[in-house]
């Protein structure tokens, strides 16, 4: 069944999903994280456009633009324009600007939610925040992921938000004020909480911390890092952050790049080979892959997961279109 005819495979933790070209979905791995499909839904599945996951389950989205999902068996009707996931729960933002939920969502939260109507959804690992069009933001899920906060903050979050990131147990909210507001299992220093108050032009999300880029090239970087951090030297403006697993990557005005975050045993010497900024870049668990202007291509991180075989290597140094 696998032979031919796959559009596309998902998976969680410890189970696939593929998407067939016929619509039909084939399911393997561990059951209770959605590699068995339960047979009260497995006749549903058919013309299936498209499937999202968590790390637990999967959800499909029908012809006729409702979701199902499994292994906790669930019906949310759409159209969608979003659909998220924490590490268990699916949240969907419907096209009429309301927000449903695929399981775990008291009535009582998803009235509070639904107050007006939602411009974009996020999950850390077990939590949601909202961003509302009228530029107020909320949040709901477990307290020690971002599902609770101070009442100051409540307060600050009730107008004027621009944009919301998270990481794995937090959110950072950017108002249009330039300021920022951070709630979740995250600090921040009386001088981070000044450096945050204005001016702030965007951020970027580690697992477990912040990095805010300022108009002027700065940047603070606020949250939770192992004892094994590089913190960038002191007055060091950026054009661009590449935000990763445990940490950053940054591009100069020169076109130079530099690392700020977790070290541990990772190698960054390539990265003296960016000297002209980079045209993409992908991040997982332990680095980086850095796309470069003339089509050549470097890893750095961990030894054990980026280096690569020397033939891969060889591969990289020239013809790469994308990453």
């Amino acid at each position: 069944q696998l032979r031919h005819g796959v559009l596309s495979i998902s998976s969680t933790n410890g189970a696939f999903a593929a998407l067939k070209e016929d619509g039909s979905v084939i399911a393997w791995g561990k059951k209770d994280q959605g590699g068995e499909i339960p047979e009260s839904i497995k006749q549903r599945l058919k013309n299936v456009k498209d499937i999202f996951s968590s790390r637990t389950g999967f959800a499909a989205i029908l012809e006729d633009g409702s979701a199902l999902t499994w292994p906790g068996i669930s019906e949310v009707q759409g159209p969608f324009k979003k659909v998220i996931s924490s590490d268990s729960r699916f949240l969907f933002l419907k096209e009429d600007g309301t927000v449903v939920h695929g399981g775990g969502l008291s009535d009582e939260d998803e009235a509070r939610i639904n107050q007006s109507p939602i411009a974009d959804i996020f999950a850390s690992s077990n939590a949601f925040a909202v961003l509302r069009e009228n530029g107020s933001a909320s949040f709901f899920g477990h307290p020690h992921y971002g599902g609770s906060a101070s009442e100051n903050t409540i307060k600050e979050l009730d107008s004027g938000v621009r944009d919301i990131v998270a990481n794995s147990r937090s959110f950072a909210a950017l108002k249009e004020d330039g300021s920022v507001i951070s709630w979740g299992d995250v600090s921040t220093s009386p001088e981070q909480k000044e450096e945050l108050s204005d001016s702030v032009r965007s951020i970027y999300a580690s697992n477990r911390g912040f990095t805010a880029l300022k108009e002027s090239g700065e940047t603070v970087t606020w949250g939770s890092f192992s004892w094994s951090f590089r913190e960038l030297p002191q007055g060091t403006k950026l054009k661009e952050i590449l935000p990763g697993y445990g940490g950053f990557i940054g591009i100069k005005e020169d076109g130079t790049a530099l690392h700020w975050g977790f070290v541990g045993n990772y190698h960054f010497d390539e990265l003296s080979e960016i000297t002209d900024g980079v045209a993409g870049a992908v991040a997982h668990d332990s680095g980086w892959a850095l796309l470069k202007p003339d089509g050549s291509a470097v890893t750095v991180g961990s030894w054990d997961h980026t280096r690569g075989t020397q033939e891969a290597l060889e591969k990289l140094s020239n013809g790469v279109k994308f990453i």
